[in-house]
C-alpha cells in the first residue's frame, strides 16, 4: 500500500515512529472479512482469533460509537493509560456501511505509535503482533469512520 500526501510519498513503517514502544512480530496475521450484526461480540470475536486468549486479555469494556466520514463525528479518541513492559493490539469492526474503518494510536507526545491500513470494514493495530511499552504512557486510540457512516467497536487487548 502506498500512500501520496500532495508531494510525499508515504509507505507503511516498518517501526514505530513513537520512542516510548516497540513493536513485536508474533507471526500471526489476521484480518478477517466479518460482517457482524452484533460489533462488539463480531470485534470479540477477531480479537479471539487473533490472539492468544491465554497471554493477552481484553482491557476494560469495549468502546461503541458511531460515525460518518467528513463530519464531526469522524473521530473518536479513546484513552488509554499504558503500562511499561505490557503489550498491546487494538480490534475494530464496523457496520458494513462503512467501507474504511481506520484505528491510528499515537503516544503523549503525538508520535505515531502504529495504525491500520487497510480499506474495510474492520481494523487491527498491529496486523501482525503487538506494541509494548518501555515506560508508563497516556496514549490515544483514535477510531475513524474514513468511508461510509454506521457504528462500530473497538476493543483493546494486553499481556
Amino acid at each position: 500500500v502506498n500512500i501520496y500526501w500532495g508531494d510525499e510519498r508515504c509507505v507503511p513503517a516498518d517501526h514505530p515512529e513513537s520512542d516510548k514502544v516497540s513493536w513485536k512480530a508474533d507471526g500471526k496475521s489476521c484480518h478477517p472479512n466479518t460482517k457482524a450484526v452484533d460489533l462488539v461480540a463480531g470485534v470479540t470475536a477477531i480479537a479471539n482469533g487473533c490472539v492468544d486468549t491465554k497471554a493477552m486479555h481484553q482491557v476494560g469494556q469495549p468502546t461503541t460509537g458511531q460515525g460518518a466520514a467528513s463530519t464531526a463525528t469522524m473521530v473518536q479518541t479513546i484513552p488509554l493509560k499504558a503500562q511499561a513492559n505490557h503489550c498491546y493490539r487494538v480490534f475494530g469492526l464496523a457496520d458494513p456501511t462503512v467501507t474504511d474503518f481506520d484505528i491510528a494510536i499515537m503516544d503523549s507526545a503525538g508520535k505515531s505509535i502504529g495504525e491500520d491500513l487497510t480499506d474495510s470494514n474492520d481494523a487491527i493495530v498491529l496486523e501482525n503482533g503487538s506494541f509494548c511499552f518501555k515506560q508508563d504512557d497516556n496514549v490515544n486510540v483514535n477510531a475513524a469512520v474514513a468511508a461510509g457512516t454506521g457504528k462500530w467497536a473497538v476493543e483493546i487487548w494486553s499481556n
